[in-house]
């Protein structure tokens, strides 16, 4: 019975993974269920035993990222509670989004977003509760006097993240953006904005 239940979820991982890297590349609307079954060497029926359809196994996508995100975020808050750390969780973000999500998949997850309803509640409802995680962060820097006071946190998680994203979207289709060059940009400019010291 183990071995069927690792089986099992070894399958589901390697479904998630093809499909991911196939949205990637094709987009959400170019990537059929055809095409991710023969990325993950499995047969379209195996992939419905995990997932009714694309659009759910697209929706798991992005609220795992969400919630891989908001884990570190909740993690960086009891281990080292610190603007440094809350900037440490946003730069990992930006450099690695969350496996198996790339660049090129974020940015196609944020156009569905804005075309897909289904899509648009679940980003929004996870983005939500990362952005909830981050304010906790925000919020313990102001206690411990690292960054300014700000009277909405939630406007200053939207800018943040809005940075975020377009960084990572920029790096999507522009081949010549260099991370390591632009990386110590956004920092500067996030401790400038807040008021970090």
């Amino acid at each position: 019975m183990v071995k069927h239940q690792d089986k099992k979820a070894d399958t589901r991982q390697k479904l998630i993974v093809s499909a991911a890297e196939c949205f990637a590349k094709k987009g959400y609307e170019g990537c059929s269920i055809s095409d991710i079954s023969k990325a993950a060497k499995i047969s379209q029926g195996s992939i419905y035993v995990h997932f009714t359809n694309k659009e759910e196994l697209f929706l798991h996508i992005i609220i795992e990222d969400h919630m891989s995100a908001t884990k570190k975020l909740q993690n960086a808050l009891v281990t080292a509670p610190s603007f440094d750390a809350l900037l440490g969780a946003l730069l990992e973000c930006i450099r690695d989004v969350s496996y198996p999500i790339d660049h090129r998949l974020w940015t196609e997850i944020l156009a569905q977003a804005t075309r897909n309803p289904s899509v648009r509640s679940a980003f929004l409802a996870s983005d939500k509760i990362m952005r909830e995680a981050f304010i906790d962060l925000l919020k313990k820097a102001i206690e411990l006097g690292q960054i300014d006071p700000h009277e909405d946190l939630e406007t200053v998680s939207i800018w943040v993240y809005s940075m975020v994203d377009g960084l990572i979207t920029r790096t999507a289709y522009d081949p010549n953006i260099n991370l390591d060059t632009q990386i110590p940009i956004f920092e500067k400019l996030i401790r400038r904005a807040l008021g970090a010291s």
